[in-house]
C-alpha cells in the first residue's frame, strides 16, 4: 500500500461526517505540494495500469454545440472512475464557451455512504497534475539527471511544466521556442525573475530540439511542428498538445526508425485526435506501442533498449490522476475541520 493511502482514507472518513463541501481552486492548491502530486501521479499511473482503478469502457462523454445567433460554441466533457482502495468514485466535468475555460470540477463521492463528499475547482490542481506527470515522465525516461529541457510552447501548460521541473530539481537548462516571440521571451523572463538563471530563448523549434534531452511540446498546433530528424539521439519527446503536433515518423512503427513509442495509457491515448486518426487509417495500433509508462515505472520494460534510441512519449494523463488529487484535497480539507 502506498504511504499516503492511510492518511487519505482517514481524511475521507472524516469528510463523511460533514456536509459536502465546495473547495475553490486556491484552497485546493494550498492542500497539495508538488512532491505530494508527484507521489500521487506516480502511484496513479501504476494503479491504472495494473487494474486498481476502474474506468468505464466509454471513457468520456463529449458534447460540442454551436449556439444560435452566432454566439461562441459550447463544449463539455465528463469522465468518471472508481478507486476501490480509497473507497471513492470521482466524476470530472469540464466545460467551455468559445474556447475559454470557465468550468473545471471534480466531484468526490463516498462508495460506502453513497453520497457526495466534495466538489473541487481544479483549475490550479489540474496544472499541478500536468507538471507532476512531466516530472514522473522525465524521471523514468530521461537518462540525464539534470537534463536540458526544450519547451515548444509558452502558454499555461508550458509554464506549469517548467516550473514543476525546476521545483523538483529535474532540469539543468531550459530553452524555449514558440510561434509568438513575445510569449517565448516573456516565459524566459519570468523563469529568470523567479531565480532560474539557465533559461534561454531558442531560435526556433529545430534549435530547441537539437539541444534538448527532454523535448516537451505543449501547443495548440493541428499539424506537426517538428521533424524527427531534428531530435537529439537518446532524447525523450513528450507530446502534451491535444492535436497532431508530433510528426507521424515518431508514432508510426513503419516510419519511425530508432524510436520507441511509449504511452501513459493506450485506451486514453487512443482517443486523442492524432492517435485516433492513425488508428482509423490502419497505421497504428496497440501492438505498435513499445511500453506503457506504468511498465517502465514498475521496471518490467525499459524506456529504451540502447542509449541512442529516441523515446516518443504520449502521456495526456487520465481522470484517475485527477480523482486521486481530488481525493487528497478532500481529505486534507476535512482534517482541517
Amino acid at each position: 500500500m502506498a504511504s499516503w493511502v492511510a492518511s487519505v482514507r482517514e481524511g475521507l472518513a472524516r469528510a463523511g461526517d460533514h456536509e459536502p463541501r465546495f473547495i475553490g481552486a486556491r484552497d485546493a492548491r494550498r492542500c497539495v505540494s508538488l512532491a505530494d502530486a508527484v507521489a500521487l501521479v506516480r502511484d496513479g499511473v501504476l494503479w491504472e495500469g495494473t487494474g486498481r482503478v476502474a474506468v468505464p469502457e466509454a471513457r468520456r462523454l463529449l458534447l460540442r454545440l454551436s449556439l444560435p445567433g452566432g454566439d461562441p460554441g459550447l463544449a463539455a466533457m465528463a469522465k468518471c472512475c472508481v478507486v476501490p482502495e480509497l473507497g471513492v468514485a470521482g466524476y470530472r466535468f469540464v466545460g467551455s464557451i468559445g474556447g475559454e475555460d470557465p468550468v473545471r470540477y471534480v466531484h468526490i463521492v463516498s462508495l460506502e455512504q453513497r453520497r457526495l463528499l466534495a466538489t473541487i475547482d481544479e483549475h490550479l490542481t489540474y496544472l499541478l497534475r500536468i507538471a507532476a506527470l512531466a516530472v514522473v515522465a522525465a524521471a523514468h525516461t530521461v537518462p540525464v539527471a539534470r537534463p536540458t529541457v526544450g519547451m515548444v510552447g509558452a502558454g499555461r501548460l508550458a509554464r506549469a511544466v517548467l516550473e514543476g521541473l525546476i521545483e523538483a530539481g529535474a532540469v539543468g537548462k531550459i530553452v524555449v521556442a514558440s510561434r509568438q516571440p513575445a510569449s517565448r521571451d516573456g516565459l524566459v523572463r519570468t523563469l529568470r525573475d523567479r531565480g532560474f538563471e539557465h533559461a534561454y530563448t531558442a531560435r526556433d523549434v529545430r534549435d530547441a530540439a537539437a539541444q534538448a534531452d527532454f523535448l516537451v511540446t505543449a501547443t495548440t498546433a493541428s499539424a506537426p511542428i517538428l521533424s524527427s530528424g531534428w531530435v537529439k539521439p537518446g532524447a525523450t519527446v513528450y507530446g502534451l498538445g491535444a492535436a497532431a503536433e508530433l510528426p507521424e515518423d515518431l508514432l508510426v512503427r513503419a516510419e519511425r526508425g530508432p524510436v520507441r513509442l511509449v504511452v501513459s495509457n493506450w485506451r486514453e491515448c487512443a482517443e486523442r485526435a492524432d492517435i485516433r486518426r492513425l488508428i482509423a487509417a490502419g497505421r497504428l495500433g496497440n501492438a505498435d506501442v513499445d511500453a506503457e509508462l506504468w511498465e517502465i515505472i514498475a521496471g518490467t520494460k525499459p524506456a529504451r533498449e540502447h542509449a541512442g534510441e529516441i523515446v516518443c512519449l504520449r502521456a495526456p494523463g487520465s481522470v484517475a490522476l485527477d480523482v486521486l488529487l481530488g481525493a487528497w484535497v478532500c481529505a486534507r480539507q476535512a482534517m482541517l475541520l
